[in-house]
């Protein structure tokens, strides 16, 4: 039987046999205590406590374990070797996302177990394995997203990364927010509004899971065969930020409302999302010179497939912007809800795409220096002056229509297109500037 090599050597470093006399040793005592101040809802008080302890125990702790331990390999220069093994992207990857956490998934199934059997004994049998399924979806997610994280990180190659990881394991802690509606209404008749469908919430919080854990461990995967020199093709990503659109677009409420409205609400929606994506990925993604270079190379001499394996996964959302941008800007005009109100116009899309190319050209034109560790701080310093700082010194100077030239006005004419044109463009100019300058220098 062939193992996995690197949940075998998290194995033999985790399990050790004081460990696993320890920790149900330590989860007795914590049930116990349940027992002694439960009185007569003993065993009510005892799926809270069993509960509670899977949280800290998978969610909390595993969430930590599963983004530090990359971090903490990368820091100490033992990542690299591990890329040049024989082990395969998918091996390392479930490897290292459940061999660092063996120890908190060993307490994690004996409170599992615990909080069944105590659930069990007051006769709600579905809705408890509903419960303990998405328990257990909550610890895989959390443990992904904080290894997901992790891996981003390492892509960037930044130093000092193990103080930094506190910050992606805020993910993991985001994981427990998942509890808190269902443990609130599991077992009554709360249902969740979806594209204008009612579910009940613990069956579309377990769906829901489902889907998104499945999506972590499709992005972990992902970047493993990117850190083990394998390529991607950019379609299972275009899935991915459909999948994200339509999932969060379908809470925009019905009700009795026009449905064109509601379309085109779910399009804004659609649109902010994706924005919002963008510049997660412009901050979190290495923005490498050289690959881009290689892209250019690769789009001059027509080789399209290799140059899509290439595609930087923040271009790629530039362009799902781009058209949803284009849509809203031929569906806006025909909207009269929205125009008839002037709440937003049908230049206001644009306008921001406008904007979003100079922020992008302004990273890359950054992380082009030559000393490029603070690249990412010094650009999230300038967008602050841009779209925070530079406007309210000319709004209070008594120029309002000075605020088109930092950020879109939802109520901007197609004159608010000049600004973001002019900037756009010249950012993009000292993008070319810089590249040719390193070209130069190397």
């Amino acid at each position: 039987m062939n193992i996995n090599p690197e949940l075998k050597r998290n194995a033999w470093l985790e399990l050790s046999a004081h460990r696993m006399l320890a920790m149900p040793a330590i989860l007795a005592l914590i049930f116990n205590l349940a027992y002694l101040t439960a009185g007569n809802d003993f065993w009510k008080q005892m799926g809270i406590y069993a509960v509670i302890s899977y949280v800290a125990l998978v969610v909390l702790w595993g969430g930590k374990l599963a983004s530090e331990g990359l971090i903490r390999e990368v820091d100490g220069q033992t990542w690299d070797n591990q890329r040049m093994s024989v082990i395969g992207p998918w091996s390392m990857s479930w490897g290292k996302l459940f061999g660092s956490t063996l120890f908190p998934w060993y307490g994690g199934v004996i409170c599992l177990a615990v909080y069944l059997f105590a659930r069990l004994q007051t006769g709600y049998s579905e809705e408890a394995v509903k419960v303990a399924a998405i328990l257990l979806l909550v610890g895989v997610l959390a443990q992904s997203v904080g290894l997901l994280g992790a891996l981003l990180l390492a892509r960037k190659r930044g130093k000092g990364g193990s103080r930094r990881y506190t910050g992606l394991y805020l993910f993991a802690i985001l994981g427990v927010l998942w509890l808190l509606p269902l443990l609130q209404h599991a077992g009554s008749q709360s249902q969740v509004d979806w594209f204008g469908y009612h579910y009940p919430i613990i069956d579309f919080v377990l769906l829901s899971l489902m889907a998104w854990a499945g999506w972590a461990l499709i992005g972990i995967y992902r970047v493993m065969r990117v850190e083990l020199q394998f390529t991607n093709t950019p379609w299972v990503w275009l899935l991915f930020v459909t999948f994200l659109l339509v999932f969060l677009s379908g809470f925009v409420p019905g009700g009795g409302r026009d449905p064109q409205l509601i379309a085109l609400s779910r399009l804004l929606v659609s649109f902010a999302v994706a924005s919002l994506l963008l510049y997660f990925l412009l901050f979190s993604e290495s923005k490498d010179v050289v690959a881009l270079r290689r892209l250019f190379i690769n789009l001059r001499s027509g080789s399209m497939k290799t140059a899509a394996e290439n595609l930087p996964l923040w271009l790629l959302t530039l362009m799902v912007v781009a058209g949803l941008a284009t849509a809203l800007l031929f569906e806006l005009p025909f909207r009269s809800v929205f125009m008839d109100r002037n709440v937003i116009s049908q230049w206001f899309p644009l306008a921001a795409l406008l904007f979003m190319v100079r922020d992008a050209a302004l990273l890359l034109a950054l992380n082009m220096s030559l000393r490029t560790r603070w690249a990412d701080g010094a650009a999230l310093v300038y967008l602050l002056v841009l779209y925070g700082l530079l406007p309210a010194v000319i709004n209070l100077a008594g120029w309002s229509g000075g605020r088109s030239l930092f950020y879109p006005l939802p109520g901007g004419d197609v004159s608010s297109l000049i600004a973001p044109a002019v900037e756009m463009v010249a950012m993009l100019v000292f993008v070319r500037m810089r590249m040719a300058r390193l070209s130069v220098e190397s």
